[in-house]
């Protein structure tokens, strides 16, 4: 009798295999409880790997190109950055200061500033920068207290 764990070796030795550009073993020959196991851990990775990214369209910027709004175009960078997005708004950071309070990130794009989401092609769009702590914002004085979101285009 095989142990249990054994279906689950034959599966990462197939995909250590593939990857290390080794030769595949045909899967169709594998014993039937193997192939349910690698049938099963193949869609796990496949929904993980939507559910995790959850970004699809995206060109080699991270862009999102067919998006419907500049927020929904770099959710991906956003996201990375540990923005919280609801809707089309974006929160990179409470402000704490109610002298200078800012309920939306400062908006830069390619130099020039602006209090809210600028109009931009999206495939123009080569680098997304957030900036999220007093450290990276500084330099923009409290237009900046809430956060940074920095678009280089062509």
């Amino acid at each position: 009798m095989q142990h249990p764990a054994f279906g689950l070796l034959i599966v990462l030795s197939l995909s250590l295999s593939t990857l290390m550009g080794q030769e595949v073993v045909d899967v169709n020959n594998l014993p039937e409880p193997n192939q349910k196991a690698l049938n099963v851990l193949t869609q796990k990775a496949q929904s993980a790997r939507v559910v995790e990214k959850g970004y699809q369209n995206l060109n080699e910027h991270g862009i999102n190109i067919f998006a419907p709004s500049l927020v929904e175009a770099i959710r991906f960078h956003l996201k990375g950055a540990g923005a919280r997005i609801q809707g089309d708004r974006v929160i990179l950071r409470q402000t704490m200061s109610i002298q200078y309070m800012r309920e939306r990130p400062l908006w830069v794009l390619d130099g020039l500033i602006y209090d809210n989401e600028p109009y931009v092609n999206f495939n123009t769009i080569r680098k997304v920068r957030v900036l999220r702590s007093a450290a990276e914002t500084n330099r923009y004085g409290s237009q900046g207290n809430a956060g940074v979101i920095e678009i280089i285009t062509d």
